[in-house]
């Protein structure tokens, strides 16, 4: 038993031990997979719980409601694939080269078979595919342009890119890399990618783009 002494505070004992970044990973990567293979609507707690091997409880005790794991999931998911801190840490490397790193990322990453899912998730005919759409776009497009006004802005600062609007250039990049593969995967029209198909693809993209900016 607590002595007088040893009593903690109520607000004390409600913050519990700390979260579990390991159960937190799995908990992120169980959501995405279901949620990618039921849809939203038919992916529940208690299914992502059980997928990532914890209780129903632990889940909750790490995201509030299942926008909030959807939203976390989307930007996971995307780090994982972007990895855009390895890019930046890139002291050595010429723009072009920089380029070329984030844009394979960007479209290994918009081109997976999760992100086709996923467009189609936002655009089809769940009750709540609008509000999806906006999380979405939050959790991961816009994080994505962030990161690649951020890049731009240091070359831009260094003097290597010739840059006076980086909004406008951030989306006229992005805007080359989706191209039309992207638009004829998203409307079933073509099934598969080959890398070689990519990396031509991205050495196009950034050349157009140095053409403009350098």
């Amino acid at each position: 038993m607590f002595s007088n002494s040893d009593k903690k505070e109520p607000c004390c004992i409600k913050l519990g031990r700390p979260k579990d970044k390991h159960k937190q990973a799995a908990i992120l990567e169980a959501a995405a997979k279901l949620i990618v293979e039921k849809g939203f609507d038919n992916t529940s707690m208690d299914l992502v719980a059980k997928e990532a091997g914890v209780s129903k409880q632990t889940v909750y005790s790490h995201f509030k409601n299942k926008e909030t794991l959807f939203k976390e999931a989307v930007g996971y998911y995307s780090d994982t694939v972007l990895e855009f801190d390895s890019i930046i840490s890139c002291e050595h490397t010429s723009v072009e080269e920089e380029l070329t790193m984030f844009a394979t990322a960007f479209v290994n990453l918009t081109m997976s078979p999760p992100s086709m899912a996923v467009c189609k998730l936002i655009t089809g005919p769940s009750k709540d595919a609008k509000k999806l759409a906006k999380i979405f776009y939050e959790a991961g497009p816009m994080v994505c342009k962030k990161n690649l006004t951020q890049l731009l802005d240091a070359w831009k600062n260094k003097g290597k890119l010739n840059i006076n609007n980086t909004h406008l250039a951030v989306s006229q990049f992005i805007s080359l890399l989706l191209g039309e593969d992207h638009y004829l995967t998203t409307l079933g029209l073509k099934t598969t990618t080959t890398d070689k198909e990519k990396a031509e693809h991205v050495k196009n993209s950034v050349a157009a783009f140095l053409k403009i900016y350098s």
